[in-house]
């Protein structure tokens, strides 16, 4: 199953608790751990899971992996991180998104679509380049599949796990 993880921790060059998103595909979210603690790029002490989703789907699509890749014109899944100022505090608010889309210039008209109104300057933040999405390809050696079939959506914990 997918699984979308809120990491946090520390980083060398950071005065503050620095995050960062990884995808898994696991059954159970111990599972991921070790992989986890690879992927993430600050100090290994302290890394901890601020939350995950665990997707079953996304929109009408049942989400599961394949070995092979999707065809040039089936649906993609991507991931979306948007950003905006509250008014009255400090930094940049966030939201985190699963959409499914034919190509990354409809994932980015549709996350546009789903930005909060009360947000000022509303924005789409990439993970790894501003205004941008990241299709999620390939997860753990294998290929994200959508299939249009009933599923049981996304379940959403908020929780602290120290892992490092």
């Amino acid at each position: 199953m997918l699984h979308v993880f809120m990491l946090g921790g520390r980083h060398a060059r950071a005065r503050i608790e620095v995050h960062d998103v990884a995808f898994a595909n696991v059954e159970r979210i111990e599972d991921a751990y070790p992989q986890l603690r690879r992927d993430w790029f600050g100090e290994a002490k302290g890394l901890h899971v601020d939350g995950w989703l665990a997707v079953d789907g996304v929109e009408d699509y049942r989400v599961g992996f394949g070995d092979a890749a999707p065809a040039a014109d089936e649906p993609r899944l991507f991931f979306v991180n948007l950003g905006g100022y509250v008014p009255g505090a400090l930094g940049e608010a966030h939201d985190y998104l699963l959409l499914v889309a034919p190509d990354l210039a409809a994932a980015r008209r549709k996350a546009k679509a789903l930005q909060d109104a009360r947000w000022d300057k509303p924005h789409t933040d990439a993970l790894l380049e501003v205004d941008d999405c990241i299709a999620i390809d390939q997860v753990g050696g294998r290929h994200v599949q959508l299939v249009r079939a009933a599923h049981a959506g996304i379940q959403q914990v908020s929780d602290y796990i120290v892992i490092g």
